[in-house]
């Protein structure tokens, strides 16, 4: 993810992926005729980052201040080691994912981090406490299992 908001980071941005003409272009050269070519820009630019790796560009435009950063899977979040040594990765006990962990709370209180972690509940786990505390009676629930339109228990 790439962040040149303003038209010297595009120039700069511009500079970097070896486009430099971009950045003196009518169609690109201010911001809002970036925003009116759009599509054509990120056709221009998504060639240009293939060229290397995320993280090959992210230290490139890093080092001249342009905000990036690497936008990352679920995978490589999960297995990030500062995640880990935090001990934001809270193992969640799950009946049907027995290794399953959760992002925890960041933020702690006093020195803590809350210490409860629950699995997420299953789809439609709740459906007829929350349909019940809507005002919908046990008959009309019945009726909207019964047409398929809410599941669960």
């Amino acid at each position: 993810m790439v962040t040149a908001g303003n038209d010297q980071l595009f120039a700069t941005l511009c500079d970097e992926l070896g486009l430099a003409r971009l950045a003196s272009d009518p169609r690109y050269a201010a911001n809002s005729a970036r925003v009116a070519n759009r599509e054509d820009l990120h056709s221009v630019l998504q060639e240009a980052f293939a060229q290397k790796t995320a993280a090959d560009w992210q230290a490139l435009l890093q080092r001249r201040s342009v905000p990036c950063g690497i936008v990352r899977t679920v995978a490589d979040f999960v297995e990030d080691e500062q995640l880990e040594a935090l001990g934001l990765l809270v193992a969640s006990p799950h009946a049907e994912i027995p290794d399953l962990r959760l992002v925890g709370t960041p933020l702690n209180f006093g020195g803590r981090r809350p210490d409860r972690h629950e699995a997420p509940p299953a789809l439609g786990a709740h459906t007829t406490e929350i349909l019940a505390e809507l005002g919908f009676t046990a008959a009309q629930i019945e009726d909207l299992r019964g047409q398929g339109v809410v599941d669960g228990p």
